[in-house]
């Protein structure tokens, strides 16, 4: 214990003397087919084997791609992210939003599912899975978990996945930046604490 907390002493020390470095928003795939809502496209040599749903940071973007079929892409009325491809999404013309909030997300297509009231839907639907930040790693009393919120939770979660090489804690390269490289050092420490202080207005509870 006393060998953690020194460690993590020497990587605040060090984090404080690099400028906050925050993630670049990336932008996601959900592929629109045979009524279904997925992040693996059907078509892909070889196959992939993503979550159907995706879970993505504040500031990505999801952008649908038709792959068959007449479909649109409405977001259950009562959420905080609201959306409408207007029309149906074409090959040519998919359909993008970005998210600014956090939370889980329900949306659906209007020729062959519903909005289920109170943020919920039926029939072709699916969701998006918004996290406020890479390191929101725990919930209250220390578990591992996500509750939108940045506290002292957090820094235990990523110590013992940290000292246990849960992958969950490779967050930095060389030079503090965040990346993944397999390695478990101060790089990760780094960037885990830039991003904590940098998320912290976005991760309100």
């Amino acid at each position: 214990m006393r060998k953690s907390a020194l460690f993590l002493a020497m990587s605040v020390a060090a984090a404080l003397s690099w400028s906050a470095v925050s993630a670049e928003p990336k932008t996601y795939n959900v592929y629109v087919y045979n009524n279904f809502y997925s992040q693996n496209n059907p078509t892909a040599n070889p196959p992939t084997n993503f979550s159907d749903e995706p879970t993505i940071l504040i500031g990505d973007t999801i952008r649908w791609v038709r792959i068959s079929g007449s479909h649109n892409v409405i977001a259950s009325a009562g959420q905080a992210e609201d959306w409408n491809s207007g029309g149906n999404v074409t090959t040519s013309s998919p359909y993008m939003h970005t998210f600014t909030h956090a939370g889980d997300f329900n949306y659906y297509c209007s020729h062959h599912g519903f909005d289920a009231g109170n943020g919920f839907a039926g029939g072709m639907y699916s969701a998006v899975h918004v996290l406020c930040s890479v390191v929101d790693v725990a919930i209250q009393g220390g578990e591992a978990g996500q509750d939108r919120r940045l506290d002292n939770n957090d820094f235990i979660v990523f110590i013992n996945q940290f000292f246990n090489g849960n992958a969950t804690s490779d967050l930095g390269i060389q030079g503090g930046i965040p990346g993944h490289d397999g390695i478990f050092d101060n790089n990760d420490f780094v960037v885990f604490i830039n991003t904590f202080f940098a998320d912290m207005a976005s991760c309100t509870g």
